[in-house]
């Protein structure tokens, strides 16, 4: 890995690591996320997007904020799949700890085809420990740019 790409995962890191103290002391309404997101990464230039996504037992809510074409754009992730299957939901919760993924292709998901990993903090509530949802941010490995394969069409003889 280059210097520069371990920096980025260690502003990342700490970014997010801020962040989740944030939340764990007041996790704020769904709308409300969107803004903390956006200027989460208006702050941190390293970050290619971030979510929280709540635990099922809350809501059904995964604000995501990713740095798009046109700028900054919002979606909610619950609205496209089921996040709690994704492997930056799920390692993260049932290893109750903080975790890089592996680096993965994100084929649209944010607008964009790119290689990611990310770094997600699962949130436990600290009095009774319940899961309370994840809070995850992006590196951007990669823009992929695939052309598409289209094979030459040749006449019979």
């Amino acid at each position: 890995m280059t210097a520069e790409l371990e920096q980025n995962k260690a502003e990342i890191q700490a970014a997010t690591k801020n962040l989740a103290e944030v939340f764990i002391s007041n996790i704020p309404e769904v709308n409300s996320i969107f803004f903390v997101l956006t200027n989460y990464l208006n702050s941190n230039s390293s970050v290619f997007g971030a979510t929280f996504a709540f635990s099922s037992d809350i809501k059904n809510a995964a604000p995501f904020v990713f740095r798009g074409e046109n700028g900054l754009e919002h979606k909610d992730l619950a609205s496209k799949f089921d996040y709690t299957k994704a492997v930056w939901y799920d390692v993260p919760v049932n290893l109750r700890e903080p975790v890089w993924s592996v680096p993965y292709f994100d084929f649209g998901g944010s607008s964009e085809d790119c290689l990611l990993t990310t770094y997600s903090i699962p949130l436990f509530n600290p009095q009774d420990l319940s899961l309370i949802g994840v809070l995850a941010s992006n590196c951007l490995l990669a823009k992929l740019e695939i052309p598409l394969c289209v094979p030459e069409l040749t006449s019979p003889l």
